[in-house]
C-alpha cells in the first residue's frame, strides 16, 4: 500500500459545479479530493523527505501530526541509502512556526525541541519567540522544551535567551512561569536574579519551587535571606523542600539556624522533615550539631535524627536516641566501646573478622531487642564505622569483596548497615 490516500475512499455522487461564484472558486469545486499522506508509514520509514513534504500539506491535522513525527525521529538514521538526514527537517520546522493552527505551533514547537536537546542551535531562537504566542499550550510547550536545551546552549544563548525568560515569569499561565523559572537558573545569568527571588512569592507552589531551584542552582548570596524568609510560612514539604535545598546549594552558614528551627517546627509532620535534614547535613558538623539540639523534645523528630547519625556511624546518634538521664551511665560505657573501636591500623582482615563478630551478635540477640537496644545500636554504629573505613581505603569494589566474605545469614543485615555508604548497592 502506498503512503498516500484520498480523505474519503468511499464513491461520492458528483456535486455539479454552481454557476455563480468567480472562475478560482469554479476551478477549485472541480479538484478531485487532495490525496492525504499516510504520516505514521512515513515515520515508519524514516521518510524525513515525505514528512518533509506534509508539512506544507492543506489540512492542519496532517501538517502537525507531520511536525510531531519528525521530533519523534530526530536524530535517527535515514530510512535507506542516501535517505535524508533528519537535521534538514529543521528550517522547514521553523518556516511552519506561525502556522494559522494552534495544534500545528505546539507540535512543531515540540519538534524543535527534540533536535535543541541534540545540539542543534538553530532552534533556540525560535523556541524562544515562540514565549510569545498567542496560545498558552504553544508557550507552555516551548517553555518545556526551552527547560530540556542543554545548560550550556542557554548560557551561550546570553541575552536572546535570558530577556524574554525573565518576561516569561509574569506570564497568565502558571505552567510557563514555572518552567521559565527553572529555564533562567540554568542560563546562569546574574540579571535573572532579582526577578527570580520576585518569584519566591507567586500565588503558584509549582513557580515559588522553579524559582526557588533557580536560585540555588544560580548560586548569588543575593538568595540567602529571601530564601529564608520563605521557610517559616510554608508548611507543606512541596514548598519548603525547594528552598531548602536551595539553601543547601548556596551553603551561607546564616541558614544553619532557621534551616533548624523550621526542622523543629516540622514536628507536627515529621514527612516535612526530611527536606530540612538533607539541607543542614550539608553543612557538616555544624550542620548536625543543630539537628541534634532541635530534635530534643520531639520522639518522632529525635529517631530522625538518631538514624541519620546510625548510618554514618557516629556515636552521637545514641545521645539523641536515649531519652532517659538513667540510662548516660551505660550510654557512657557503651560509647568508650565504640571509641575503643580504632581501624587505623586494622587490616581488611581484621576488620571482616570485626564485623562478623558484630553480626554474629546481633543476630544472636535480635529477639531480645528491648532489653538490649542501646548495645544493639552502637554495634550498628560500629557496623556503619567499618563499612565507612573499607570505603574510604578500598570504595565500592573492597565493600562488595568484604560482603561476600560475611555469612550469607548476615548479609542483608550488613546492607542495612551500609545502605547510606557511597552507592555500593546500586
Amino acid at each position: 500500500m502506498g503512503v498516500f490516500r484520498r480523505k474519503n475512499l468511499a464513491r461520492q455522487p458528483s456535486q455539479p459545479v454552481p454557476d455563480s461564484g468567480s472562475p478560482s472558486e469554479k476551478n477549485a469545486a472541480r479538484q478531485p479530493p487532495q490525496l492525504r499522506p499516510d504520516v505514521d508509514k512515513l515515520r515508519e520509514m524514516g521518510d524525513v523527505t515525505g514528512l518533509i513534504c506534509a508539512l506544507r500539506h492543506s489540512d492542519p491535522g496532517v501538517r502537525g501530526h507531520a511536525a510531531w513525527s519528525l521530533g519523534k525521529v530526530a536524530g535517527h538514521r535515514p530510512g535507506s541509502p542516501g535517505g535524508t538526514d533528519t537535521a534538514s527537517a529543521v528550517e522547514p520546522l521553523i518556516a511552519v512556526l506561525h502556522d494559522e493552527s494552534r495544534e500545528v505551533r505546539w507540535k512543531t514547537v515540540f519538534a524543535l525541541g527534540k533536535f535543541g536537546r541534540l545540539g542543534d542551535d538553530r532552534v533556540v531562537q525560535p523556541l524562544i519567540a515562540a514565549l510569545g504566542d498567542e496560545d498558552s499550550g504553544v508557550r507552555h510547550t516551548a517553555a518545556m522544551e526551552i527547560l530540556g536545551l542543554a545548560p550550556a546552549t542557554l548560557r551561550d544563548a546570553g541575552d536572546i535567551a535570558v530577556g524574554p525568560l525573565i518576561t516569561a515569569l509574569a506570564d497568565d499561565d502558571h505552567r510557563v512561569r514555572a518552567d521559565a523559572a527553572l529555564a533562567l537558573g540554568r542560563c546562569g545569568d546574574a540579571r535573572a536574579v532579582e526577578p527570580l527571588i520576585a518569584a519566591l512569592g507567586d500565588e503558584d507552589r509549582q513557580v515559588r519551587a522553579g524559582a526557588a531551584g533557580a536560585l540555588g542552582r544560580l548560586g548569588d548570596p543575593r538568595a540567602v535571606e529571601p530564601l529564608i524568609a520563605t521557610l517559616p510560612d510554608r508548611p507543606s514539604v512541596l514548598d519548603h523542600g525547594p528552598a531548602a535545598g536551595a539553601l543547601a546549594q548556596l551553603g551561607d552558614p546564616r541558614a544553619i539556624a532557621p534551616l533548624a528551627a523550621a526542622f523543629h517546627g516540622s514536628a507536627a509532620t515529621p514527612r516535612n522533615a526530611e527536606s530540612f535534614v538533607e539541607a543542614l547535613v550539608s553543612f557538616g558538623d555544624r550542620g548536625l550539631e543543630a539537628l541534634i539540639q532541635n530534635a530534643q523534645g520531639n520522639g518522632k523528630l529525635r529517631e530522625i535524627v538518631g538514624k541519620l547519625l546510625e548510618d554514618r556511624g557516629d556515636p552521637r546518634a545514641l545521645e539523641v536516641l536515649v531519652p532517659a538521664e538513667g540510662d548516660r551511665e551505660r550510654l557512657t560505657s557503651l560509647r568508650a566501646r565504640y571509641e575503643a573501636l580504632d581501624l587505623a591500623e586494622s587490616s581488611v582482615d581484621d576488620m571482616t573478622s570485626m564485623l562478623n563478630s558484630e553480626l554474629d551478635w546481633m543476630r544472636a540477640n535480635d529477639h531480645r531487642l528491648d532489653e538490649v537496644q542501646y548495645e544493639f545500636r552502637i554495634r550498628k554504629i560500629s557496623v556503619a564505622k567499618i563499612g565507612a573505613e573499607l570505603y574510604r581505603r578500598g570504595g565500592e569494589e573492597l565493600m562488595r569483596k568484604v560482603h561476600s566474605l560475611v555469612p550469607s545469614a548476615s548479609q542483608r543485615n550488613l546492607e542495612l548497615q551500609w545502605s547510606g555508604i557511597g552507592g555500593w548497592m546500586a
